[in-house]
C-alpha cells in the first residue's frame, strides 16, 4: 500500500513539473509589455520594456505613449513618435517635461494602426486584460479631490468632484485613517499622495489632506488630525 501511495505521489509531482514547464513555455512565447514613470529632475523619465514573441494585429505600425493630466480636463497628448514594434526584447527610456509640472499625470503605452487608430494591447497577443501605464507626480497638486465615502466597505474611498478629470479610483488606501472623521460628511477635501495602478485599478495611496470650501475652491492651509477632532468636540 505505501508503494502504491509513493507511487502516485511521484505521478503527480511529475505531472505539475510538466505543467509548470509547459505554463512556462507558453508565457515565454506570450508578448510582454511593461511601462514605469519617475521624477528626474524637472523630467518624467519613461522607461518601456517590450518583449515581442508573437504576432502583432494586423494593420498595427507601431507604438506610441500617450500623457494625460490628473485633475484638470486636457486632451491626451503623444510624447514620441510612432515607433516600430521590437522584434523580441528591447528596452526604451524617454523623457517628458509635461506643459503642467505641478500636476500628477498618466502614461500610458497603446499599439498604433495604420490609420493613426491607437489601441490597448490586449488578447490574444498580450496577456489576459493587460495593459501598461503608470502614474507619477512630481508636483504639489492633489492626487484628487472630493467628499470621503464609507464605500466598499472593507475601506474608504472618494466622490470625485465633478468635472474636473480626475481618475476613477474606487478605493483608497495609505494613512485612510486620518480621514476617518470626514466618512459621509460631505466635506470636500484635496487628497496627497500616489496614484497606483495595478491589477486592482487605479487607486490612490493617501499621504495627507486638507479641506476645501467647495470642488472649485483653492485649498486651505494643511488639516492635521488633531484639527480635524476638534471641529466635532
Amino acid at each position: 500500500m505505501d508503494h502504491r501511495k509513493s507511487y502516485f505521489i511521484q505521478c503527480l509531482t511529475t505531472l505539475l513539473i510538466l505543467f509548470l514547464i509547459t505554463a512556462a513555455a507558453a508565457q515565454e512565447e506570450m508578448n510582454n509589455v511593461s511601462l514605469e514613470a519617475a521624477c528626474s529632475g524637472s523630467q518624467i523619465e519613461i522607461t518601456i520594456e517590450l518583449d515581442v514573441q508573437y504576432d502583432l494585429p494586423e494593420g498595427w505600425v507601431g507604438w506610441v505613449v500617450e500623457r494625460v493630466p490628473v485633475g484638470i480636463c486636457l486632451p491626451t497628448e503623444a510624447i514620441c513618435p510612432v515607433t516600430d514594434f521590437p522584434v523580441g526584447a528591447a528596452t526604451y527610456t524617454l523623457y517628458d517635461t509635461p506643459d503642467l509640472p505641478d500636476y500628477q499625470h498618466n502614461y500610458r503605452i497603446k499599439g498604433v494602426d495604420a490609420d493613426g487608430g491607437r489601441h490597448y494591447m490586449s488578447l490574444p497577443q498580450w496577456p489576459p486584460g493587460w495593459y501598461s501605464h503608470d502614474y507619477i507626480g512630481c508636483g504639489t497638486a492633489p492626487a484628487g479631490r472630493g467628499t470621503i465615502s464609507s464605500e466598499p466597505g472593507w475601506t474608504i474611498s472618494v466622490v470625485n468632484c465633478p468635472d474636473m478629470c480626475w481618475i476613477e479610483s474606487w478605493f483608497l488606501s495609505g494613512d485612510t485613517w486620518i480621514l476617518d472623521d470626514l466618512v459621509d460628511t460631505g466635506i470636500v477635501v484635496d487628497l496627497y499622495g500616489t496614484i497606483d495602478a495595478n491589477f486592482e485599478g487605479p487607486y490612490i495611496i493617501v499621504e495627507s489632506f486638507e479641506i476645501v470650501d467647495d470642488c472649485n475652491a483653492v485649498a486651505a492651509d494643511e488639516t492635521t488630525w488633531g484639527a480635524v477632532k476638534s471641529m466635532y468636540r
